[in-house]
C-alpha cells in the first residue's frame, strides 16, 4: 500500500470506524509525525490535557506545550470541538524539515479531519447516554407507578361494584370515567416496562398454539369501551381456524393497539374494520380506518421509539408513541412484521403478519421456512405487504 494509500485509509478511519476518543487521537498525532516528517506529535483537548502522544512521553509534550521555545521547533493546529478548543501540535528535532506555510496549511486540513472525527465519536457517546438514560427512566417511572395506580384501580373497581357503598347516578358516571382514565394509565405503564425489558433483552415470549380469530376478537372487546356512536367496529373473520404459533397475550397486545390507534386517529368517525385472513403460510390480520391518514414525511417516524407523527390535527391527541415501536418488535420476534399503507386524510391501513402454523409445522417443514422468508424479504416501507406476496 502506497503512503498515500495508506493515509486515505487512515482518514477514512478516523473520521468513519474509530470508536473512541482516545483512539482517535492516538492515531492521529501517530499519522501526523508520518504525515509530515516530524519527529513527535501529540493532541491537547479544550482543557489543555495532553490526550495523545507519539513520539514524545505526556509530560515531555506537556512542558513543549507550555515552553514552545525550549526545544526544537513546535507547530499547533487549532480542533475545533464542542466543549471549546483543543490543539494538534508536531514537534520538529534537529534532522527534520522545517515546517514552512504549506506545511502548516495542510496540518490545518488535516485538523480539520481529526476534529470531525472527534465531534462523531462526541455525538455517539452522547446518543448512546441519552438512550442509556430513556431506559432507564422508563423502568424507573413504570415501577414506581405501578404500585399507586393498581391501588387505585382496586378502589375505582370497588366503588363500581357497591362495595363502598351505594352511588347516585351522578357518582357512578363519575367511577366510570375514572375507571378508564385509569386503565389508559395502566396501559401507558405496560407500554413503558415493556420497552425497558425489550432494550434490556428481558423479554420473553411463551409462545403456544393459538387461533388468530380468538386472538383478535379478544382484542376486540379489550377495545370496546373505546367505541363511541359515531364508530363502527367489524370484525371480519374467516370461518376456519386461523393456527399460528404464538405469544397469544403480547399478540393480543399488538392488535388492540393497533385498533385503539384506529379509533384515535379517527375522530370523525367511521368504519374500522379488522379483518384475519391466512394465505400461502403467512395469516394477516389487517385494521383499516377512515380517519386522519399519515403523511408521507411522516412515515419514517411511525415504528421509532418514543415515534409520534404531529400534525395540527393530531397535535392534541395524546400517546407515548411507544405502542406501534413495541407493536412491530413483538411481531418480528415471533417471526412476523408490521406494515402500513396510507394516504393522508382518506385513512390508514395496517397489517400484521404471523408465520401460519400447521399440523404438520416444525423445524423441517419447508413451507413455513419459505413463508417466513417471504416476510423478512418484505416490501418497501410504507407499502402493504399484501401486494408482495
Amino acid at each position: 500500500m502506497s503512503e498515500e494509500d495508506a493515509l486515505r485509509a487512515a482518514m477514512q478511519d478516523l473520521l468513519i470506524f474509530t470508536p473512541t476518543r482516545e483512539m482517535i487521537a492516538d492515531r492521529a498525532a501517530f499519522w501526523a509525525v508520518r504525515l509530515f516528517g516530524a519527529t513527535a506529535g501529540f493532541v491537547v483537548d479544550a482543557d489543555g490535557k495532553v490526550i495523545a502522544t507519539s513520539g514524545i512521553d505526556r509530560d515531555r509534550a506537556t512542558t513543549l506545550l507550555s515552553s514552545p521555545g525550549r526545544s526544537g521547533g513546535i507547530v499547533r493546529v487549532p480542533l475545533h470541538l464542542a466543549e471549546g478548543q483543543g490543539w494538534l501540535c508536531v514537534v520538529a528535532g534537529d534532522f527534520t524539515p522545517v515546517f514552512g506555510t504549506d506545511e502548516v496549511a495542510q496540518l490545518r486540513a488535516y485538523a480539520n479531519s481529526v476534529s470531525a472525527g472527534l465531534q462523531r465519536v462526541t455525538v455517539t457517546e452522547r446518543v448512546a447516554a441519552v438512550e442509556e438514560n430513556k431506559t432507564q427512566f422508563l423502568n424507573l417511572a413504570s415501577h414506581e407507578l405501578r404500585g399507586p395506580v393498581t391501588v387505585i384501580r382496586g378502589y375505582v373497581s370497588m366503588l363500581q361494584s357497591g362495595l363502598l357503598g351505594q352511588l347516585n347516578e351522578r357518582g357512578r358516571q363519575a367511577a366510570g370515567v375514572m375507571a378508564a382514565k385509569v386503565s389508559e394509565m395502566n396501559e401507558v405503564i405496560e407500554e413503558m416496562i415493556e420497552a425497558a425489558r425489550l432494550e434490556e433483552g428481558g423479554l420473553t415470549l411463551r409462545t403456544a398454539d393459538a387461533d388468530l380469530r380468538e386472538i383478535a376478537r379478544s382484542a376486540a372487546d379489550a377495545v370496546a369501551p373505546l367505541v363511541e356512536s359515531r364508530h363502527r367496529l367489524v370484525l371480519d373473520l374467516p370461518e376456519r381456524r386461523v393456527r399460528v404459533k404464538v405469544d397469544a397475550d403480547r399478540t393480543k397486545t399488538i392488535i388492540a393497539n393497533l385498533l385503539s390507534n384506529a379509533i384515535k386517529y379517527s375522530p370523525g368517525g367511521g368504519v374500522i374494520t379488522c379483518q384475519v385472513r391466512s394465505r400461502a403460510g403467512v395469516a394477516r390480520v389487517t385494521v383499516s380506518d377512515e380517519g386522519l391518514g399519515i403523511p408521507r414525511n411522516g412515515m419514517p417516524t411511525l415504528f421509532t421509539r418514543f415515534g409520534r407523527v404531529i400534525t395540527p390535527e393530531t397535535e392534541h391527541l395524546k400517546g407515548t408513541g411507544l405502542g406501534l415501536f413495541l407493536g412491530r418488535q413483538l411481531a418480528r420476534m415471533q417471526g412476523g412484521d408490521i406494515t402500513v399503507a396510507s394516504i393522508e386524510g382518506k385513512g390508514s391501513t395496517f397489517t400484521l403478519q404471523l408465520p401460519a402454523a400447521s399440523p404438520q409445522d416444525g423445524p423441517g417443514n419447508g413451507a413455513a421456512q419459505a413463508a417466513r422468508d417471504r416476510m423478512r424479504a418484505g416490501a418497501p416501507e410504507g407499502m402493504d405487504r399484501r401486494q408482495a406476496d
